[in-house]
């Protein structure tokens, strides 16, 4: 979420005054991917212009700082931060480190009330910052027992899911040829993948190409299929007492799924969308929830008579 607000907030600076620059065509649509992938339809489109214009960097600064709205970068601190409190015991003590820079970057923003776009520039680096830095202890530091299995894979089912709703919102509908290209270079920034996307197919921006290296490229660790390996690894290699059947069997449905999908049918659209890839998005999107439900009520429901024993969530910022 924070490289999809990163992403926006630049384009929109860039062509949101200059309509006429080649690439401008695409802020809309990237615009309402933004509002999309983070499920706050409720408030409405961002209007890049016209009579309906929106304050777009208030909008973006609310996607960020807003605590109380579920979708946004602060929200999902908070239950970072909740989840943090619940396992503290686990936790290597730079954790607090790492995340605290975050939290004192968003309170800046916060306080900044006129800013004008620089700050918020600034923390959205900052928490990607404190993120990519938390993610590596995740992975240097702890010790990778069934405790770290079960975070892992809650890891691979949101980056899958997460990677299905971008793919949903920016490149299952149909556009022009100018916005179709705007629309997957900001998709492939977003996802982490620009960089080698240009290094094996130069400057021409394919869907089909994009799709195959977000879904089905192995190397790519940013990608589906990465990713639902490693959950299937992680579930199998959960205790006896703590495999659950049912979930190691749907992920390896997933990966079957997904190995029958032909990349060139990522291309194919009929009535302004891709159907073959949206029908694929929604697979993807049952099964990678089926899995995590599963898990919740069998290897995550507190006995009866239990209570959390943390308690009070501190806001970032």
């Amino acid at each position: 979420m924070v490289r999809l607000l990163s992403t926006a907030h630049d384009r929109s600076r860039e062509f949101r005054h200059r309509p006429w620059q080649a690439g401008a065509a695409a802020l809309q649509p990237l615009l309402d991917a933004v509002v999309e992938v983070s499920v706050t339809e409720h408030l409405g489109r961002i209007v890049a212009e016209g009579s309906e214009q929106s304050d777009v960097l208030a909008r973006l600064r609310r996607l960020t700082l807003d605590t109380e709205l579920p979708g946004t970068v602060a929200h999902s601190g908070v239950r970072l931060r909740a989840c943090l409190r619940a396992v503290r015991d686990q936790m290597s003590t730079d954790t607090w480190l790492v995340l605290s820079g975050a939290e004192r970057s968003l309170g800046r923003l916060a306080q900044d009330v006129d800013d004008e776009g620089e700050q918020l520039d600034e923390t959205l680096g900052d928490v990607l910052v404190s993120l990519l830095a938390f993610a590596g202890l995740a992975r240097e530091s702890l010790v990778e027992d069934p405790a770290w299995l079960m975070m892992d894979a809650g890891r691979r089912i949101e980056r899958s899911l997460q990677l299905a709703a971008v793919t949903r919102a920016m490149v299952v509908p149909e556009h022009g040829t100018e916005v179709e290209a705007g629309l997957l270079d900001a998709y492939l920034v977003t996802c982490e993948s620009a960089v080698t996307y240009r290094r094996r197919h130069r400057a021409v921006l394919r869907a089909g190409a994009a799709v195959d290296l977000m879904f089905f490229d192995a190397t790519n660790p940013r990608s589906l299929v990465s990713a639902l390996g490693a959950l299937s690894r992680d579930l199998q290699h959960l205790p006896d007492e703590l495999r659950s059947a049912a979930a190691e069997r749907t992920a390896t449905e997933l990966l079957a799924r997904l190995g029958r999908f032909d990349p060139d049918d990522a291309d194919t659209v009929a009535d302004g969308r891709r159907g073959e890839l949206a029908a694929l998005l929604d697979a993807v999107d049952e099964g990678l929830r089926e899995v995590s439900d599963v898990l919740e009520r069998t290897r995550f429901a507190l006995p009866a008579a239990a209570r959390p024993i943390w308690v009070g969530v501190q806001s970032w910022g």
